[in-house]
């Protein structure tokens, strides 16, 4: 499971919309909606260097790089 608690009625394969839909459910204006998603985007290039200068395994690193760009892509819509 990606998640213990659901979102948007969902604990796995999480995209954009539902987030988006949980948000309109707290009445988050657009502007800051999209701030949120703009601001986790740029802090995704932070979250690989903090792994690379963590103290894990190599393998252990690649599988968390594996993961944030998986997790991205799905509420991203990316394909990199």
């Amino acid at each position: 499971e990606e998640l213990s608690l659901t979102l948007n009625g969902k604990k796995k394969k999480i995209k954009k919309n539902d987030f988006v839909g949980a948000m309109a459910r707290f009445h988050v204006n657009n502007k800051a909606l999209e701030n949120i998603f703009n601001r986790f985007n740029a802090s995704l290039d932070n979250w690989h260097k903090f792994i690379d200068v963590s103290f894990l395994p190599d393998d252990m690193k690649t599988g968390y790089h594996d993961l944030i760009v998986k997790r991205a892509s799905q509420i991203f819509e990316r394909t990199n």
